[in-house]
Formats: structure tokens, sequence, C-alpha cells
């Protein structure tokens, strides 16, 4: 018997108010499975940020891979447009590393142009978050001139740009929203099971 010709004369008293309440209960019950889902996910987003910002300011990324040379001329040309001819004296000639962490991955490549052979152009990326990338930032430079790219500066190295520290603001929207996603399943499965416990 549906919902819509349901009679509650048909049944007692007792019968109807309890067929009610439980309407009653899964209504509210719904409510506040909902709300424990969203109250999770926006607890998931800070602690997400959080962490990867402590990462970019507490972890110091030494380099696991240096870059031969075809692979530092073929960054620094996608970098700066492939619109100068790169040294290729042993001192000047395009160089990089790379550190490709499960947390943190950096990124460093510099060289020496014919044009302007006195510039060191050079950039730096600091990608964090697991297992995809959550905030990102580039630090890019023509000599003395520097540009910030989704990125706070926290300690500048002048004399060696690959051990700047930098705090990456630039949000990765899909690496974003699945990481938060997944730390929000893991404390909705933390809840239920400290709920379960006391019941």
């Amino acid at each position: 018997m549906t919902d819509s010709h349901y009679d509650p004369h048909l049944e007692d008293d007792g019968a109807f108010r309890a067929r009610q309440a439980m309407r009653y209960f899964s209504t509210r019950r719904g409510t506040m499975v909902r709300k424990r889902m969203l109250l999770a996910f926006v607890a998931a987003v800070v602690v997400n940020v959080i962490i990867c910002w402590s990462l970019a300011l507490f972890s110091d990324a030494s380099a696991d891979h240096v870059l031969v040379r075809s692979e530092a001329e073929e960054q620094l040309d996608f970098v700066f447009g492939g619109q100068y001819q790169w040294r290729q004296d042993e001192a000047h000639r395009p160089r990089g590393t790379t550190h490709t962490g499960r947390l943190i991955r950096r990124a460093y490549v510099s060289g020496w142009t014919m044009e302007e052979p006195q510039r060191r152009f050079s950039e730096l990326v600091l990608k964090v978050g697991w297992p995809f990338t959550t905030v990102r930032g580039f630090v890019r430079r023509k000599g003395v001139q520097v540009e910030y790219d989704g990125c706070i500066p926290l300690r500048q190295n002048l004399g060696e740009p690959d051990e700047e520290k930098i705090l990456p603001l630039q949000i990765v929207w899909p690496g974003f929203v699945i990481n938060s996603t997944l730390l929000a399943i893991v404390f909705i499965g933390l809840a239920a099971l400290v709920g379960s416990r006391r019941d």
C-alpha cells in the first residue's frame, strides 16, 4: 500500500504512531548525516591546506635527480618561450635538479643566454600535496628581475636561487578537491567508528 493512499484508520493507533515516528526519525537522521558530511569536508579542506603549507614551511626538499643538459635546456625553452640561445660553456650551461617526493615535488632549472650573457635565467617550482598536487608556486628570474607566480617568498637566496624557500598559494583544483574528499572520507569513517564504540 502506497503512502499516497495510506489511511491511518486501517491500523490501530499504536502502529500509526510508530510509523509516524519512524518517518520523523529517518528525516532527522538524514539531515544530521548531511550536516556531518558537510562539516567533514570543510574540516578536510582546512586540514589539507594546513598540512601542505606546513610541509612547504618546515621541509627542505633536497634534489634527488640532476637534469642532463638537454632536459634543462628544454625546460628553459618552455619557461621562457624558446626565444633565447643558451650558453654551452661548462660554467654557464643549462642545468637543473628535481625532487620527486610523494608529498613535495620541487624543481629548479637555470642557464645563461647568448643574448644577455650577464643575466642568469631560472625557474623554481614547488608543488605540494598527496596523492595529487594541492597547491603550487613558481619563481622565475631574469638576472635581478624576479616574478613570484602563485607564491610568496619566505627566504631569499640570490646567490643560490635553488635554495630559496617559498609558500605556494596557487590551488590546483582537481587535486585540491580529490585530496580533500579523500581526507573527508577518513574523517567520516573515524567519526562513525567513535560513535559505534560509544553506542
